[in-house]
């Protein structure tokens, strides 16, 4: 009898050794619960660097560890309209097409603020583009102290099938900034984080035309 259980709790075992170890080397992820795709998704900032500084000293953009999060430290902003500008580096490191959904940024004020665009959206794997992000001293904002701040700045991506799927999704985002724009959307279905792509403040028809022209930039052919 207790040869039959030790057998039976030896299979049990290596029934579940095998799956951990599948699910270790293979993923499953779903698309609005009608798609999958097995493998690895991975979108990373593989690089970033100060490239220039005015009216700064000593400013530094690193990497996190995850390679998620990329954080600039600005010890000193002498006067208003000083800035620092970072270039940095997007990459697929999966192998799962990646579509931008939205970012998140902390750190502003009503005197240091950033400005960028997001350009780039689509990504086949290993895929690897360059951005960039300025952070300034607003000019409208005067004080007599100098400023500091620390940014933190992440873009975070979804798994899409191909660029079929990717085309729809852009073009479904410009028709709903346009109808955000035109105030046929309650605000709570406009969240400036996903929408406001040149990061200006207000979800209107500029960001339209910026996801339209993101869809072309990989060859879909607007409505």
């Amino acid at each position: 009898m207790n040869k039959k259980k030790g057998i039976i709790i030896g299979v049990v075992l290596f029934v579940l050794a095998v799956v951990v170890g599948y699910a270790l080397f293979s993923d499953t992820l779903t698309i609005n619960g009608t798609a999958t795709a097995k493998g690895k998704f991975d979108m990373e900032i593989s690089s970033a660097q100060i490239t220039s500084e005015v009216g700064s000293t000593g400013a530094t953009a690193q990497v996190s560890s995850d390679k998620n999060t990329l954080t600039i430290d600005i010890p000193k902003l002498e006067y208003p309209g000083a800035y620092v500008e970072v270039t940095y580096k997007i990459k697929n490191a999966g192998t799962i097409p990646a579509l931008y959904d939205s970012y998140d940024i902390t750190g502003e004020t009503d005197r240091i603020k950033s400005q960028f665009n997001i350009i780039h959206m689509f990504y086949e794997p290993e895929d690897e583009t360059t951005e960039t992000i300025r952070i300034y001293w607003d000019s409208n904002n005067n004080t007599e102290e100098e400023e500091s701040t620390t940014i933190t700045f992440k873009l975070n991506y979804v798994q899409t099938n191909d660029k079929e799927s990717a085309c729809a999704n852009l073009l479904e985002k410009a028709k709903m900034v346009e109808e955000c724009s035109a105030y046929l959307r309650p605000e709570s279905d406009c969240p400036i984080n996903n929408f406001d792509l040149n990061h200006d403040g207000f979800v209107d028809f500029s960001d339209t035309t910026f996801w339209e022209e993101g869809a072309i930039r990989i060859g879909c052919q607007l409505n």
